[in-house]
């Protein structure tokens, strides 16, 4: 196919770095995947996954339907259809790997579109068999062919950590895979409720509770986030949009209002889950990504989790512990400012502050920062540096990542560049670099920030997991020099 003379392409052509798409699409062709469910499972199998999964005429709910079960909207038409090029790319590796030269992208990591909700499946031998075909698939059709100027991560299942465990050693020891990715949490019954009320958590979200993985979750996922370590892989979460999350996006009539906000909150709820549950403590090694939700959040995590720290580590607990209360001057205060409608009544339970010998609410530590284990403020950002964030290019708070004047600490938090092609949002393939840009022409973003932004970051992501991931690749010297730099860097400090 002849080049193109893109905007993008001219961009790119000027620049001396690379750029790396963190979190591009492809669109699977279902056929080929029955074929691979058919492999997997069995010829049953498939059918009856096709009739569960993939039924097609079913009467979609009228309104009305919806309005009674409050069942939320979903979308539709998810993928550019007006440009046949662009339409058929996602799902014809060759064609992509032609067209990524007009699209001013060097290297590129393509997340399964079909991956984004198997991995959470809840029947168990249909995720795990699905999970399986799906990478089996991708590494025959795109990863062996196409390893230098792409790479498909692996899809886990990630109900339970042994499951989880089997299918990334499968991935990354006979597949050959050097990316993984899993969704963003699991749904669970809530066990007082399913008890009640049988069926209540096939409703979702009502009935039903999300396990991310780290704070209070329903297993110890430690030993899944030590063998990531152990492999070289980096652990990267990929949210979508799935029916009935997040309770904020329940509208009955409009996908726009639901879609809004949708990856960010997924991404927020794992990402505190993985923070202040203490596994970026515990696995300092791992490097983790939160892919298609901005960073914006990010920045609000990081900044807010300061302030509650600040106010609510165990010292700081002394300024709100009744004990401290010099009860006999704040009655006379009461008395003398607020008069007889305070007279004998000050002591009682129903006033406004607690009784001097109330206990905690709960028995558990107070310290809601335990397994983080701060022994100063610093930490907390510190236990920031190894999470990553995918921002797509036309979001302009991309920038805030760079903005150390605002961000807690001075930090800049690791943005990466994700172009989100093969999905709805990018009409014109070629111009979502050109997008990415405007930051940079609009003085948003320094062109170092952009260096960061579009390859470094990246980079630094899966290359301080696995120093070989970019070996045989455009970015590979690039990719070597920013690693030895920075390995220096960490021993400096």
């Amino acid at each position: 196919m002849a080049k193109l003379e893109t905007r993008s392409a001219e961009i790119r052509s000027r620049l001396d770095h690379p750029i790396i798409d963190a979190d591009g699409h492809l669109l699977e062709f279902s056929p080929s995947f029955v074929d691979y469910l058919r492999k997997i499972g069995g010829a049953a199998f498939a059918d009856r996954y096709l009739a569960k999964y993939q039924a097609t005429g079913v009467a979609p709910l009228t309104p009305e339907e919806r309005r009674y079960q409050r069942r939320r909207r979903g979308y539709w038409w998810a993928a550019p259809t007006a440009n046949t090029l662009d339409a058929v790319t996602p799902s014809l590796p060759k064609l992509l790997c032609e067209r990524m030269d007009d699209f001013g992208i060097d290297f590129s990591l393509v997340y399964p579109s079909s991956g984004l909700l198997i991995g959470a499946i809840a029947d168990d031998e249909d995720r795990l068999i699905a999970c399986r075909a799906l990478n089996e698939m991708h590494a025959e059709l795109y990863n062996r062919e196409h390893a230098a100027r792409l790479t498909v991560p692996a899809v886990l299942p990630m109900k339970r950590p042994e499951e989880a465990i089997a299918e990334l050693e499968h991935a990354v020891g006979t597949l050959g895979f050097k990316a993984v990715m899993f969704p963003a949490g699991v749904w669970r019954p809530v066990a007082a409720l399913h008890d009640r009320f049988p069926g209540l958590s096939d409703s979702r979200p009502d009935g039903i509770w999300l396990d991310n993985y780290g704070l209070d979750s329903e297993y110890d996922y430690d030993p899944f986030w030590s063998r990531c370590t152990e492999l070289q892989v980096a652990a990267t979460s990929h949210g979508a949009a799935a029916p009935g999350e997040p309770w904020g996006s329940r509208s009955i009539s409009n996908w726009t209002f639901n879609h809004i906000g949708n990856q960010p909150w997924q991404q927020n709820m794992l990402c505190k889950s993985l923070y202040i549950g203490g596994v970026s403590r515990r696995h300092p090694a791992l490097n983790f990504a939160f892919l298609e939700c901005g960073v914006a959040w990010a920045c609000t995590l990081l900044g807010d989790t300061v302030s509650h720290w600040e106010k609510r580590n165990v010292e700081a607990l002394a300024n709100v512990d009744p004990s401290r209360l010099d009860r006999q001057e704040a009655s006379r205060l009461m008395l003398e400012y607020g008069g007889k409608r305070f007279e004998g009544r000050i002591r009682g339970r129903t006033n406004c502050f607690p009784m001097e010998n109330d206990p905690p609410l709960e028995s558990e530590t107070l310290d809601d920062f335990v397994h983080m284990q701060i022994h100063e403020k610093e930490d907390l950002g510190r236990l920031f540096d190894n999470f990553y964030f995918g921002c797509e290019a036309d979001d302009r708070m991309n920038a805030l990542a760079f903005d150390t004047r605002i961000n807690r600490f001075g930090k800049r938090l690791n943005a990466i560049f994700s172009s989100d092609i093969g999905h709805f949002d990018v009409i014109d393939m070629t111009k979502v670099v050109e997008e990415a840009y405007e930051l940079v022409e609009d003085q948003a973003m320094t062109p170092a920030d952009f260096r960061d932004f579009t390859a470094d970051n990246s980079i630094r992501l899966h290359g301080r997991m696995n120093p070989k991931f970019f070996e045989g690749t455009p970015v590979e010297a690039y990719a070597a020099d920013v690693l030895a730099r920075d390995a220096g860097d960490r021993k400096g400090d």
